[in-house]
């Protein structure tokens, strides 16, 4: 998805790409994980990763939307050098554990499952065997998988 935002200093070629955030637990034992508190549901992160936008859901309702978003000028456009918590998670940078706030989750079992369109994420804790139904070419097939954790 294409962006641009209508602000005065930027030119008609910027353009930026919208991320939904989700949030998910990061293992950081055996059996604790932290989890981090993120303030904004989207952020648009600029083509040259000079300068990104932060969004709440409420505030994309505001954006006309079409091949191209375009959005009003009534949010901030920050530098990438002004590192935020939510840009520091996404460029892996060293400072992200100084910026966000965390809580720590002890022997979490909950496993996530969540659709975005037609793209499931899913995230277990420790591998799990799951069996996915799918219509292709009109005919239903079942496919067993072992999903893990990325190591």
């Amino acid at each position: 998805m294409k962006l641009i935002v209508n602000t005065p200093l930027k030119t008609a070629n910027s353009q930026f790409t919208l991320y939904k955030v989700v949030a998910l637990p990061t293992r950081v034992s055996k059996n604790n994980f932290v989890n981090y508190f993120i303030e904004y549901s989207y952020f648009d992160l600029e083509n040259r990763r000079h300068d990104y936008i932060l969004f709440e859901e409420t505030d994309l309702l505001n954006c006309v939307t079409g091949k191209i978003t375009i959005c009003p000028a009534n949010t901030a456009v920050y530098s990438a050098k002004t590192l935020k918590c939510l840009l520091s998670i996404f460029l892996q940078t060293s400072t992200y554990n100084r910026v966000c706030r965390r809580h720590l989750l002890v022997n979490l079992r909950t496993p996530t499952l969540q659709k975005h369109k037609s793209l499931w994420l899913y995230y277990f804790l420790e591998q799990r065997q799951v069996t996915l139904r799918c219509l292709k070419d009109n005919a239903w097939t079942n496919r067993t998988e072992i999903l893990s954790e990325p190591v």
